[in-house]
């Protein structure tokens, strides 16, 4: 654990580089508003991580142990260290047909979806376990191939595409408690959550459009949200939500394009124009940017969460990308591409001149203090950091019990 005369001297150094960025981020609050995404700088790939296993899929990290999980069709689930990049083992898990992957940090629970009618299930592994084990497979329906986890509810749904419906998992008990059925035909094939209204999306394949259920509930919302316009044909992939904007993205794969939902009542406010055969989505709530993976055009683009633009150059990945993942504590995107089996590992918003993120540890006092709870040094030192204009990204000890994704 670091030391108190170690953060005032990072205050000061943050004094003589600051950069303008307006706020100071804390973990443990709920619904946080992100600063503009422009502010921060260019993304850049810092490495990539070769022999995944076969045909990765999907991908997700958990930002407390800073691990890695790629679900792929050779068997197994990879765990990547992301302190090192480097790949420790693999979870082994019969069949070739691990798709859909989602983590709870809050219960050290692996979520990975299977895709064929040989299994029909949801595999749960425990990931503080030495090693890594199976816990159970939860019975679903037929190709579970996206996955997304509400830590505040611990609830676990499954887009259970053949079936055209959502399973919903009960992490306490590894129960389905409830199902949601979609528009017959449909093909559910992306889910998110939005934590603070427990709203649940779900990008439905053939009818190119987002269903909504309500997380209370567990029951579907009014009509299918329509994308694309009276013309439709947007073939979504995948869906992901900020918690913050409550601003919801989907992947258009039919049109090379992002649908933007927003507003009351919730529809598509507008479409960004891309790149080719766009699959996967990914928020970085922090710094308000979407990540897009072009599954045609071997690259991520950046969306600006608060103009909806484009921002720079598209990002060159490995070989047919197909899904994304973010480490909030990190700033750190991982993607999963599936042509030649490796993870390409971006770092986000590196700060020009300092080359990183300013990083102070999650000390209980240090963040009650900036919070108002106290007038000792550490409120002084993180109050100078945000009267400097600097991003602090607070990790560690307070960021492992209650984290800012909660």
């Amino acid at each position: 654990m670091r030391t108190r005369p170690l953060l005032m001297g990072l205050a000061a150094l943050v004094f003589l580089v600051c950069m303008g960025v307006a706020s100071v981020f804390l973990a443990g609050r709920p619904a946080r508003p992100s600063l503009a995404a422009s502010a921060y700088g260019t993304p850049v790939v810092v490495t990539t991580i070769p022999n995944v296993g076969n045909g990765p899929w999907d991908i997700a990290v958990d930002p407390t142990t800073n691990y890695v999980y790629v679900s792929n069709n050779g068997g197994g689930v990879t765990v990547i260290n992301g302190a090192t990049n480097a790949t420790e083992t693999v979870v082994p898990l019969d069949g070739n047909d691990q798709v859909g992957i989602a983590v709870n940090p809050e219960a050290d629970r692996i979520y990975v979806g299977r895709g064929t009618s040989a299994h029909d299930d949801v595999v749960v592994i425990n990931s503080s376990s030495t090693p890594m084990a199976t816990v159970t497979a939860v019975p679903v329906g037929h190709a579970a191939l996206s996955l997304a986890v509400n830590l505040e509810t611990d609830r676990i749904y499954a887009a259970v595409s053949a079936n055209d419906k959502v399973a919903v998992i009960d992490g306490a008990t590894n129960q389905v408690t409830a199902t949601a059925t979609v528009t017959p035909g449909s093909y559910p094939l992306g889910v998110a959550v939005d934590r603070i209204t427990n709203l649940v999306y779900v990008a439905n394949q053939n009818t190119s459009n987002v269903s909504l259920i309500d997380g209370a509930t567990n029951t579907v919302l009014g009509t299918p949200i329509p994308l694309g316009g009276p013309l439709g044909g947007t073939s979504p992939k995948d869906v992901d939500v900020n918690p913050n904007t409550h601003r919801v993205y989907v992947a258009n794969y039919g049109t090379n394009d992002v649908s933007v939902i927003g507003g009351t009542p919730q529809a598509e406010v507008t479409r960004v124009s891309v790149c080719n055969r766009p699959y996967g989505v990914a928020v970085n709530p922090v710094t308000n940017r979407v990540y897009v993976c072009c599954h045609g055009g071997d690259s991520v683009w950046v969306i600006d969460g608060t103009t909806n633009g484009v921002l720079g150059s598209p990002i060159p990945v490995g070989s047919s990308p197909m899904k994304l993942a973010v480490d909030p504590n990190t700033n750190r995107i991982y993607t999963a591409n599936s042509g030649n089996n490796t993870v390409s590992v971006i770092q986000d918003f590196p700060i020009p001149g300092v080359g990183g993120i300013a990083e102070l540890p999650a000390l209980e006092a240090e963040a009650a203090a900036v919070q108002g709870g106290s007038s000792g040094p550490d409120r002084l030192a993180l109050g100078a950091l945000a009267a400097a204009g600097a991003l602090v990204v607070v990790t560690g000890a307070l960021y492992a019990r209650r984290r800012w994704l909660r």
